[in-house]
């Protein structure tokens, strides 16, 4: 069967990195009020009296007098209240100015990084997607330079320079319940091999719904997917960060090395990737081409790639892949049989939850990626006339294609058989 087939059928189930911060918190600390205080304004007025003047008349005049400077005190009083309520409103109008640019800033950053992670041919940002988010941070450093936009901002401007992780731990000091900051410390965490740190904040975004069980349960069958001691290349937030939680924690599949286009962006990273034995281009730039070049360079590190993957990467090398449950295998040579691998994970290692239990809408979507294999299957066991094996797939298919809505497609397609 054509691979042009399978890519046409695949729901794009990838879902991006970076997220705009959606916690209701402020958008900067709060600033302490200055208050108006004069210790020289006791006004205390001592009258001296004669000694001898001791008659009633002389009391009532000093009595008039006292009222007479009480009155002008409290006039006083008065007016320095005024005053203090003067710098203050001044003072208020001022933090939220500043709040105001701060959040006109972050609108402005997280656009740009939105616009960065959800591109389908690139993972580095654009020129002018970086050029906008270099200068929302030298804007915050400027006016906000204590402030969690600026540092958090400056690490993710910085594409996983760990050399930049004083700003997120100062970020996260600042907002530790942020689940954005935690998903940055997981990265970077995975990106140093911290794998015991790494798991913290993986268990954060578990205990948050941030990484679902649903995407847990799909990422088993995804490493389960990929070839022995092979390498698996993953391209967003969900599958990399689950298959790594399942490896790391879970002890599934760690004979797999998982290699992370986003991260790939970390000089770090990449370093660390040659030094393990992989052949890299000179390139900065994630993008096509890099992984065309990539795979060419380390067909023999057993290549599979995640079906998550926008289809634009896998165009210019469609004829060298395979569809293999949830990846898509890399070889180099042309007449790979990808049947008994399928028909092996199929019937012997593959969870499926997904095809028999998804309930939002991302493991509707992600399910999709069962039916390349399931349509492979169907056609293997009917021309071999494996009667109930085409039953059982049948059934899956048709779960499958009605959660993600594609029933009529995939009817459509199995009747052509």
């Amino acid at each position: 069967m054509k691979l042009l087939l399978f890519i046409a059928l695949i729901v794009s189930a990838s879902f991006s990195f970076a997220q705009v911060n959606n916690q209701n918190e402020n958008s900067a600390p709060a600033t302490n009020s200055n208050v108006y205080n004069n210790s020289n304004n006791s006004n205390t007025i001592q009258i001296a009296v004669p000694a001898s003047i001791e008659d009633e008349n002389e009391k009532d005049s000093l009595q008039v007098e006292e009222l007479k400077i009480q009155s002008s005190s409290k006039k006083y009083k008065s007016l320095e209240s005024k005053q203090e309520k003067a710098l203050m409103d001044k003072e208020v109008d001022q933090s939220s100015s500043q709040s105001q640019k701060v959040s006109q800033s972050a609108v402005s950053f997280t656009l740009s990084k939105q616009q960065s992670s959800t591109q389908r041919t690139q993972r580095t940002p654009s020129a002018a997607q970086q050029t906008q988010m270099n200068q929302v941070v030298d804007d915050l450093e400027q006016n906000a330079p204590e402030s969690f936009e600026f540092h958090y901002f400056k690490y993710v401007a910085g594409n996983y320079n760990v050399a930049l992780i004083d700003d997120l731990k100062k970020a996260e000091s600042l907002r530790p319940q942020n689940s954005d900051v935690q998903i940055q410390m997981a990265a970077y965490n995975i990106i140093v091999n911290d794998q015991t740190n790494a798991q913290v904040y993986l268990e954060k975004l578990i205990k948050s719904t941030r990484l679902s069980q649903e995407v847990l349960d799909y990422a088993e069958d995804l490493l389960k997917s990929a070839p022995d001691k092979g390498t698996l290349i993953t391209h967003g937030f969900d599958d990399t960060y689950a298959c790594y939680y399942l490896q790391t924690v879970k002890k599934v599949r760690s004979d797999v090395r998982l290699i992370s286009l986003d991260f790939l962006q970390s000089e770090k990273y990449r370093t660390d990737l040659k030094t393990a034995g992989y052949v890299l281009s000179e390139k900065v730039l994630i993008d096509v081409a890099y992984l065309q070049e990539f795979c060419s360079k380390n067909e023999s590190k057993g290549l599979a790639i995640s079906m998550t993957t926008p289809k634009e990467y896998l165009v210019p090398i469609q004829q060298n892949l395979f569809a293999v449950a949830l990846v898509f295998e890399y070889h180099k040579e042309l007449t790979y049989n990808n049947f008994y691998r399928n028909d092996y994970l199929w019937n012997e290692e593959l969870s499926k939850t997904l095809i028999n239990k998804a309930t939002t809408d991302k493991a509707k979507q992600l399910s999709a990626n069962y039916l390349p294999m399931l349509l492979f299957l169907h056609k293997t066991y009917s021309e071999s006339k494996e009667t109930e094996k085409v039953k059982e797939v049948d059934e899956a298919m048709d779960k499958v294609a009605v959660q993600c809505k594609k029933y009529d497609q995939v009817k459509k397609l199995k009747g052509s058989y």
